[in-house]
């Protein structure tokens, strides 16, 4: 996946991404590993935007990074997808990272928090119901 400077609108040709297509083929070529996790919450969150069409890059802010940010004809959303946001330091880096883009486009974190709360606009989404209702979804059952 592409990096793309959201200040300067261009695309780096270093600091590319790579994702599985399957996370089950992840797990037998690299096991599990408790640390993995957020890195299996950010593929599972890249798989579903791919799905429902949407063409995907990174971004950088600066010194930040932009797990997702996904076009589709006029549609842009940005993602950050995080194992847990309860700790005070993730949740400012997550929320901190997307309050930092000065455009009217949604934003949202996907994590795996048993309970969500929005902040200043940027939508809290549980992992579940990202994957299985896409970035509209609210949460559910």
């Amino acid at each position: 996946m592409r990096r793309s400077d959201l200040k300067g609108k261009r695309i780096f040709e270093v600091g590319e991404k790579y994702y599985f297509e399957d996370l089950g083929v992840r797990g037998a070529v690299r096991g599990f590993r408790e640390e993995d996790v957020g890195r299996v919450v950010e593929n599972a969150v890249f798989l579903r935007l791919v799905a429902d069409g949407w063409s995907v890059t990174s971004g950088a802010l600066g010194d930040r990074e932009i797990d997702f940010v996904a076009e589709r004809g006029q549609e842009r959303i940005y993602v950050q997808a995080a194992y847990l946001v309860a700790d005070a330091a993730t949740r400012q880096r997550e929320f901190g990272n997307l309050l930092q883009i000065n455009d009217n486009f949604p934003k949202l974190v996907v994590s795996m928090d048993p309970a969500v709360a929005d902040l200043k606009g940027v939508r809290h989404l549980r992992l579940r119901d990202f994957v299985r209702d896409g970035w509209m979804s609210r949460d559910g059952d």
